[in-house]
């Protein structure tokens, strides 16, 4: 191996001068250090270079990234700051079907004129009287109203709540009996299609007459609570909006999905009886189909014997039917049963007071100011009351999403059909090919 010391019979230090000679023989010796050693380190060194100019470039890419986005935000705030928003103005237009200003426009009219009337034509006033009796009679209204909201909307939200869960039942009680009939050994498909359209019939009906009462009732509750309303007034107005929605509320004797016989049935009882009577038959017609046998001796629900297919439809499907009435038991006792009129006539009495005595007690402190002051006063109190009675009757207002304008009942119906009327799919690991024409997934696949 050559060595740097094998330097030393090279041609120069033979040349070299004494004076050098004798340098070299003063310095301190150096270990030999071999080419390799030397190679790998020049490698080393430049591959630690390369490194750090790319770590270098790198970093200078994402400085300039960094100032081009941040240039970027700067020159949209800049736009940003120059559009005008005018979303802050408050909008006064019709909200989800509910226009407002029907009820509150001959309040405030009534306010703006008396306001004008004080100030313009000098009308007795309280004078500088102190204002203490009119902020005690202002607290007392706004306990009342206040109060009066919030047991209205706790009525609308009990009343979406029972309404959805007893939506939820009939469907789940849809998908439970459709998957129920595909357990048995049975191959008359024929068989199982009658019994599914049989239930299905059922929950169908069982949802109209519910929804049937529950607007029935609706109607006369509304009638009781708008006491200083002609009634038939009420009820013109209110069948009026619903027939706008394709929803016939004069017409209590049709029973779309039912049979003759069983139209007559219903037409002999009570409005509010019809759906227990419709859930008895949809019970009836559940235990026949888990009893029955085709004539092979097979069944549409798994079992080897009645007993135990009658056991398994209970406990599959008793608690979906149970739901059913409690949720609309939930609901009847909404529509049938108005906020107190005694309360509701306290409240009138003490709101008219306050609001068309107010420019008595300010327009000698205000002037014209009291005009659009005391018209504000009478839009705040009359709007909130209106508002507050649309929600107090969940399943007629038009104010929120309970009214049983059809859109229930349209939905409710479909979920069922879809769930009880369509074919099965077969979800085996041996229909493979099917499903992926279908464009499922199957199990294997997941």
């Amino acid at each position: 191996m050559l060595s740097i010391s094998g330097l030393r019979s090279t041609p120069l230090v033979q040349h070299a001068t004494p004076s050098a000679l004798h340098l070299r023989a003063q310095a301190p010796q150096i270990a030999p250090v071999s080419v390799p050693n030397v190679a790998f380190s020049s490698r080393l060194a430049i591959g630690a270079a390369s490194a750090a100019s790319v770590l270098v470039l790198r970093r200078e890419r994402r400085a300039r990234a960094k100032v081009g986005l941040a240039a970027q935000a700067a020159e949209a705030e800049d736009d940003d700051w120059l559009v005008l928003n005018w979303q802050f103005l408050p909008s006064i237009a019709p909200a989800d079907g509910f226009d407002i200003w029907p009820q509150v426009l001959s309040p405030v009219l009534f306010q703006f004129v008396l306001s004008f009337s004080i100030v313009f034509f000098h009308l007795p006033t309280m004078g500088d009287a102190p204002t203490t009796s009119f902020n005690i009679l202002g607290v007392l209204v706004s306990l009342v109203t206040v109060f009066r909201t919030s047991r209205c909307y706790e009525r609308y939200w009990q009343g979406r709540t029972h309404l959805g869960l007893m939506m939820a039942g009939l469907v789940d009680t849809a998908g439970s009996v459709g998957a129920l009939f595909e357990t048995g050994e049975s191959t008359d498909q024929k068989w199982r299609a009658t019994a599914k359209s049989e239930v299905a019939r059922h929950l169908r009906l069982y949802m109209r007459e519910a929804c049937g009462f529950l607007r029935f009732a609706s109607i006369n509750t509304k009638v009781r609570s708008e006491y200083w309303r002609d009634a038939k007034d009420v009820e013109d107005e209110i069948r009026e909006y619903l027939s706008e929605k394709g929803v016939d509320a004069a017409d209590s004797n049709s029973h779309p999905d039912a049979t003759p016989e069983e139209s007559l049935a219903l037409d002999e009882v009570t409005p509010r009886v019809r759906p227990a009577l419709v859930l008895q038959w949809l019970r009836v017609a559940m235990q026949r189909s888990a009893q029955e046998v085709d004539s092979t001796g097979k069944a549409l629900v798994a079992g080897d014997n009645m007993g135990d297919r009658l056991r398994l439809h209970s406990s599959d499907a008793a608690h979906s039917l149970g739901l059913l009435q409690t949720q609309f038991n939930g609901c009847a006792k909404i529509a049938s049963t108005p906020l107190p009129p005694t309360y509701v006539r306290i409240g009138r009495v003490l709101r008219f007071a306050l609001v068309y005595s107010a420019p008595f007690f300010f327009a000698e402190k205000l002037g014209y100011n009291v005009v659009p002051i005391c018209t504000l006063l009478a839009f705040g109190y009359h709007g909130i009351d209106a508002a507050a009675g649309q929600l107090s009757d969940p399943f007629l207002g038009k104010l929120g999403d309970a009214a049983l304008d059809g859109r229930f009942v349209a939905a409710t119906c479909g979920d069922i059909d879809a769930l009880l009327l369509r074919p099965p799919l077969d979800v085996s690991p041996n229909n493979h090919q099917t499903l992926a024409a279908s464009g499922l997934p199957s199990i294997a696949q997941k």
